[in-house]
C-alpha cells in the first residue's frame, strides 16, 4: 500500500476507529481498489492515493446515523462501494445491499465482498430509478448520486414506514431542499453539519 493510504489507516487503528481485522478488511480493499482502477475509472486517479481520507472515512459519517434496530440497508448508485462497503465493514451486523447500474463496477464490488470474506451484503446491476425490489429497507444511504428531489422519488416506494434516507451534501441546499418540499410537502428534511475523521465538515441530510 502506498504510504500516504497506510498512514491515514494506521491513524485510524491507533485512534481505535477500527481494529486489527478491519485494518486488514481496509488494506485488501485498497488493494483491489487501487487494481482495477488501473484498468476502469472507480474513483479519479488524483483521489488513489488519498481514498482513506476521500472515501472511506467519509462514509463511516453514515455509521454514525445508524441504529440498533436497523436490519436492511441500501446504498443506492454505490459505485465502488462507498458508502457501503466502509459501512460493513466498521458495522458487521447490518444487511447491506448495493445498487449500481455499471456491470464492471458490480464485478469489481463481487470480488471485494468475495476477497473480504464479508456476509450479508448482496450486489444489484440495475439502474436506480428502475430498481425493484420487494424488500422495504429502514436506511436508503446515497452519496454523490443526485439533487434531493429525484433522490427521494427513487428512494421513498422502498423505505420501511419510518424508514429514512442519507446523503451528504455540501454547498447551499435550500434551493435542493425547496424543489423537494415543493414536490412533496410531507417529507421530512433535516441536515445536520457533521466533521468526518480528517476534520473536514460534511453536511448530512436526512430524508424522512
Amino acid at each position: 500500500m502506498d504510504k500516504i493510504n497506510l498512514k491515514a489507516l494506521q491513524k485510524l487503528k491507533d485512534e481505535a476507529v477500527i481494529n486489527d481485522a478491519q485494518f486488514l478488511q481496509f488494506a485488501e480493499y485498497i488493494q483491489l481498489l487501487k487494481e482495477w482502477n488501473k484498468r476502469t475509472n472507480l474513483i479519479s486517479k488524483n483521489d488513489v492515493s488519498r481514498i482513506v481520507e476521500k472515501h472511506i472515512t467519509e462514509s463511516f459519517v453514515y455509521a454514525d446515523y445508524l441504529k440498533a434496530t436497523d436490519q436492511f440497508i441500501m446504498d443506492l448508485g454505490t459505485g465502488a462501494g462507498f458508502p457501503g462497503i466502509p459501512v460493513k465493514i466498521l458495522k458487521p451486523d447490518f444487511e447491506i445491499h448495493l445498487v449500481e447500474s455499471k456491470r464492471i463496477k458490480v464485478l469489481f464490488l463481487k470480488e471485494v465482498i468475495d476477497r473480504l470474506r464479508l456476509t450479508d451484503v448482496f450486489v444489484y446491476n440495475e439502474r436506480v430509478e428502475e430498481f425493484k425490489s420487494s424488500r422495504r429497507y429502514d436506511v436508503i444511504m446515497a452519496r454523490a448520486v443526485s439533487e434531493l428531489k429525484k433522490l427521494w422519488i427513487w428512494s421513498h416506494p422502498h423505505l420501511k414506514e419510518n424508514g429514512r434516507v442519507l446523503t451528504l451534501k455540501g454547498g447551499d441546499l435550500d434551493q435542493e431542499v425547496k424543489d423537494l418540499q415543493d414536490f412533496d410537502s410531507h417529507v421530512h428534511v433535516e441536515i445536520d453539519t457533521k466533521k468526518d475523521q480528517q476534520g473536514n465538515e460534511k453536511l448530512m441530510v436526512i430524508l424522512d
